[in-house]
């Protein structure tokens, strides 16, 4: 991009937009005020976007020779004015790099075509970019679902790039699965009890502890942030261990239903959700504390805590809710500033190294994508559709989503023994089935399930004799 400043073009990045023409700083359509050299500075750094532009280069711009100025007080001034209206810092830029004693370069990439005249990142245009990833199924054959593996990188390929789909055969049922922040394993728990490591490097899995070791449990797995260790819940205990199998360590006990964890980023300690608020304990061991209280009463309970990448401060990502996944709110809250705001209407969310909260609406439901300035804690454009999954999983460090959805449209309820031997199935497949309860004869299977109606959720129970609505 070579054009001056009134040739009429515009220039986005991230959600501001420059104005070459009138000489103007917006910010998601609202005027930022810029004086205008600290404007001219700008300009010049937006014309060769990651390249050096030298001091002398933006004193001729700013100052002609004839002009008699102080002139490193005064580009020092310009330069720090546009990094405030643009929320930068010289110590951890986003925007504007200064390299000593030479010059400046502006490293925030802006789109292929010069960044002139593109659309913004809730248009169509933008949204086309995300059709191009790559989704991996972990198929489980028994119970009809599967993991998929979302890439949410925008390509550089060609505009008639497809999606590339792969099938992992799995022959067994799978819970709780989550990718490594490197990529390179999906860990899940199967029915039997066994937690396991899907390779995708090799192409294969193996256990990691089992057998027998979650059964019955419907536990969450998250990751350490170097991709080395597994958290899980079991027995009201927070435990951890590491992928390539070995002792399973207790980091401390659980005070209550645990909702999901996540590592620091400093790998120091860890942060979970329970009884309704989130705490933290150090990943050697100890007394958990709160970290952080419900703030609302219409949001009584708080899940899925995730911190977000970030040069300045805590900064978390959770949801609160009141009664279930359908008035889940998504929630930004810096723990050092103390400023949080509600940033989506759904649950189950992650963020992506791409830009973007993934979360689950509820109605209608869908996996969505919300373009977000972790720095800002603000939204960049309108989210958009990107799965049909029942819920998003996790996130890995180069933007694959894991989430988990029904492959052919149907759930099936087995019968097993308590090693996990698979004994015969359970009524008909149902498009959906929720909260299967066993009576304590055993006679007896209480179901949330659709097996009729689409949009009414009914309660079966499912007999020796067949199964009964209840309404």
């Amino acid at each position: 991009m070579t054009e001056q400043p009134g040739n009429g073009k515009r220039v986005r990045f991230g959600p501001y937009e420059a104005d070459l023409a009138a000489g103007e700083l917006l910010k998601d359509g609202r005027r930022v005020r810029l004086q205008e050299q600290p404007f001219q500075v700008l300009a010049a750094l937006l014309e060769r976007p990651n390249e050096v532009v030298t001091r002398d280069e933006l004193r001729q711009r700013l100052w002609p020779d004839a002009t008699f100025v102080d002139f490193d007080q005064g580009l020092n001034t310009a330069i720090n004015k546009l990094r405030d209206a643009l929320g930068d810092s010289a110590a951890n830029p986003r925007f504007v790099e200064t390299l000593p004693r030479r010059g400046y370069r502006f490293t925030f990439p802006l789109p292929d075509q010069g960044a002139v005249n593109q659309p913004s990142p809730a248009t169509p245009a933008n949204r086309r970019s995300f059709a191009k990833y790559a989704i991996v199924a972990l198929v489980s054959v028994p119970v009809g679902l599967a993991l998929a593996l979302l890439g949410l990188r925008p390509q550089s390929s060609s505009s008639d790039a497809r999606p590339v789909k792969l099938a992992l055969p799995v022959d067994e049922s799978i819970n709780s699965s989550t990718i490594s922040p490197d990529g390179r394993y999906i860990a899940y728990v199967t029915d039997a009890g066994v937690l396991k490591a899907w390779d995708l490097r090799l192409g294969q899995a193996r256990a990691v502890a089992g057998p027998g070791i979650l059964a019955g449990q419907s536990s969450t797995l998250f990751w350490s942030r170097d991709s080395e260790f597994i958290g899980f819940p079991l027995d009201q205990e927070l435990k951890k261990v590491a992928v390539l199998g070995g002792q399973v360590t207790t980091i401390c006990g659980l005070p209550g239903q645990f909702l999901r964890g996540d590592w620091s980023p400093d790998g120091e300690s860890i942060v979970f959700a329970a009884r309704s608020f989130l705490y933290e304990v150090s990943t050697q061991g100890g007394e958990p504390h709160v970290l952080v209280e419900p703030w609302s009463k219409d949001l009584p309970y708080l899940a899925g805590p995730q911190f977000l990448p970030s040069k300045e401060g805590r900064k978390l990502l959770y949801v609160a809710f009141s009664s279930g996944p359908d008035d889940a709110q998504t929630v930004i809250h810096d723990l050092t500033t103390g400023q949080r705001e509600i940033v989506a209407n759904g649950g189950g969310a992650a963020y992506s190294s791409s830009g973007h909260i993934v979360y689950r609406r509820f109605e209608p439901p869908g996996i969505m994508a919300l373009p977000f300035s972790v720095e800002t804690l603000e939204a960049t454009g309108e989210p958009f559709l990107i799965g049909a999954g029942s819920q998003p999983i996790s996130v890995s460090r180069n933007g694959t989503l894991v989430y988990q959805e029904r492959t052919g449209g149907l759930q099936q309820l087995v019968w097993r023994d308590r090693t996990g031997r698979r004994l015969g199935m359970v009524g008909a497949p149902s498009r959906r089935i929720v909260s299967p309860s066993l009576s304590p004869n055993g006679n007896r299977l209480a179901a949330v399930m659709n097996a009729e109606e689409e949009t009414n959720r009914d309660i079966w129970v499912l007999t020796r004799m067949g199964p009964r609505k209840h309404g």
